[in-house]
């Protein structure tokens, strides 16, 4: 009887290592209820994100906002990097800066 075990892992980076990358960002975020009602809440951004492969498993997001439907409200937090980790192509974690507000990780 013959058995051939063989386990490999491929580790590949998400995007290139120590270089920026930026992408378009289009978003629309919209709440409002199940049954008839008047609230209908919506959100629309359009960013610059710029991403960059720190190591092989940690990369670094900063948006920069173009264009959103709020005017009147305080999105600077929105704009702090942040950090994602992933294995495998999974997201795993995320890393924000203690200067972020919970609103804005949520996003």
């Amino acid at each position: 009887m013959f058995f051939f075990v063989n386990h490999a892992i491929c580790e590949k980076t998400l995007f290139p290592f120590q270089k920026d990358l930026t992408y378009l960002w289009e978003a629309e975020v919209s709440s409002g209820t199940v049954i008839p009602s008047v609230l209908n809440v919506t959100w629309k951004l359009e960013a610059l994100v710029t991403v960059q492969q720190t190591e092989e498993n940690s990369t670094i997001f900063k948006i920069k906002l173009q264009k959103n439907s709020v005017n009147n409200e305080d999105i600077t937090a929105l704009e702090l990097p942040f950090c994602g980790t992933f294995v495998m192509g999974d997201f795993i974690s995320i890393t924000v800066s203690k200067k972020d507000e919970l609103w804005s990780v949520n996003m």
